[in-house]
């Protein structure tokens, strides 16, 4: 953003979209996957990312499990979760 304002375009109109790094261990549940995945998109976020990619799949193996990381993820970060 501060680089946006250097070269005179207006930061609001830029998006960054980055990818959540893969967890250090399997796919587990997704409570025991949450705190490190709230941690990484905390860290993109301050870095200035507006959109992020999650790989599902390697945080989870169910459709169950999918619904519940993202709710959980948009809920510690307050946004709101795709239905």
């Amino acid at each position: 953003r501060a680089r946006c304002a250097q070269i005179g375009r207006d930061p609001a109109t830029v998006a960054v979209r980055a990818t959540l790094p893969t967890p250090t261990a399997p796919a587990r549940e997704p409570g025991e996957a949450i705190e490190e995945l709230v941690e990484a998109a905390t860290s993109l976020i301050e870095k200035g990312s507006t959109h992020l990619v999650v790989p599902l799949s390697a945080w989870t193996c169910t459709r169950e499990g999918a619904r519940a990381v993202v709710s959980e993820l948009a809920a510690r970060l307050g946004g709101e979760a795709p239905r």
